[in-house]
């Protein structure tokens, strides 16, 4: 006779065995150089996009390492619980957690250990560690000490951190001397980058009419307001994502509400792949996605969203799209957006006739941020200590391409 194991007592077990086993406290993990472990991905080591060419593996190095790269890939740990748990009807939350949990068990048969993503990540970099000979592996801890130490629209901040301070034992005047260099460089980059935006937008206005450009600048203009909406113009599916639960809270999403976007979610994601198979290798190669996804939003779900949404809720989703769009892309590259020409009054066929002139805008403006960015390192370094300098070189060295060309 089969009995059934009551959901409490099988997180019990999970919770228990993963005790046991002893799963990685990243809080606490380190680097070899005695800074905090942040973040770890091979594409700090093989990514030339990343990293340039700074290491020259060798033809076995970068072998051995290719494999790692895969295996980590291909790791299925357990997985935090999915926010959407949170909206789902009492009924089934039971048989959800039920799901997870057999699938952890099962995952802790096939690894013999319990970890997350996270942890087994922190496990490669002490694998990958191993393998690199001693001057890739000085500059491999250098740019493990970059990595994820910038905070979120700030380019130098990775010297301000309170932690290096603290692991460096910096005065209280040299810290705060150190902080407000950072603190000018970037006031001074910023300065810059809108300077040379502009510059580039007047290059865009002259290829637009002036409707357009003046439907563009009301569009963006941080100052409007934003308060209802009857029309499902942009994507709601790219900022309500399971991660952002706080879009959500502001839009005052029901659990109904949710749940059905979900299913329109997969749906409009089905039919994008049906749509996207039928192209030839070459028309794919060739297609604006971007235009495409949009098209299809238009044409054959935008009846469905101004159904499920009040039209507060659509200027909530305007809203957080044209701000996620702005602050990662800025007022130049934002343009080329599909939903924000659209609402600008530029047809698709003229948007796809920007190609180029988007390539070459896009390209200037790395060029330009690795300039400015590079730049502000340097004069940050001449106004510190000697003490100072000595310790950013030995931590840190160049800033990489990754540090260099974030937007």
């Amino acid at each position: 006779m089969s009995t059934r194991v009551p959901i409490f007592v099988m997180l019990f077990s999970v919770l228990t065995i993963s005790c046991i086993l002893g799963q990685t406290d990243l809080a606490k993990s380190k680097l070899a150089n005695g800074l905090s472990y942040k973040n770890f991905s091979y594409h700090l080591l093989l990514n030339k996009d990343y990293v340039s060419d700074e290491f020259d593996f060798t033809e076995e190095q970068t072998k051995k390492l290719r494999k790692m790269e895969a295996e980590l890939q291909n790791f299925s740990g357990i997985e935090k619980t999915d926010p959407i748990t949170l909206f789902r009807p009492k009924r089934n939350l039971k048989e959800e957690l039920e799901k997870d949990y057999k699938k952890t068990d099962q995952q802790l048969l096939q690894s013999g250990s319990l970890r997350t993503k996270s942890e087994e990540s922190y496990q490669h970099y002490l694998r990958a560690r191993k393998i690199l000979a001693p001057h890739q592996l000085k500059r491999f801890e250098q740019i493990m000490a970059w990595s994820d130490r910038t905070q979120k629209n700030t380019r130098f901040t990775a010297w301000s951190d309170r932690e290096i301070h603290g692991h460096w034992e910096l005065d209280r005047k040299q810290m705060q001397s150190l902080i407000e260099f950072v603190g000018q460089a970037e006031r001074q980059y910023q300065k810059q980058v809108s300077e040379f935006r502009e510059k580039q937008l007047r290059k865009i206005f002259g290829v637009l009419t002036e409707q357009q450009k003046k439907k563009y600048l009301d569009l963006i203009d941080p100052k409007r307001e934003i308060t209802q909406c009857n029309s499902a113009d942009f994507d709601p599916f790219s900022i309500m994502t399971p991660g952002k639960s706080q879009i959500r809270k502001e839009a005052r999403l029901t659990g109904e509400q949710y749940f059905r976007l979900a299913k329109i979610r997969q749906e409009f994601g089905k039919r994008l792949k049906k749509i996207k198979s039928e192209l030839s290798k070459q028309e794919r190669e060739h297609a604006d996605h971007d235009i495409i996804r949009h098209e299809l939003l238009k044409k054959e779900f935008s009846t469905k969203l101004k159904k499920l949404f009040t039209p507060e809720q659509l200027a909530t989703i305007e809203r957080h799209y044209l701000k996620d769009h702005l602050s990662y892309h800025g007022p130049v590259q934002s343009i080329f957006d599909p939903a924000i020409a659209a609402r600008s009054g530029i047809s698709m066929q003229k948007l796809k006739s920007m190609k180029q002139l988007r390539a070459k805008l896009a390209k200037d403006e790395k060029q330009k941020r690795i300039e400015l960015t590079r730049a502000g390192f340097k004069s940050i370094l001449k106004k510190t200590s000697k003490e100072i300098r000595g310790k950013i070189d030995k931590y840190f060295g160049e800033p990489p391409l990754f540090v260099l060309n974030r937007k």
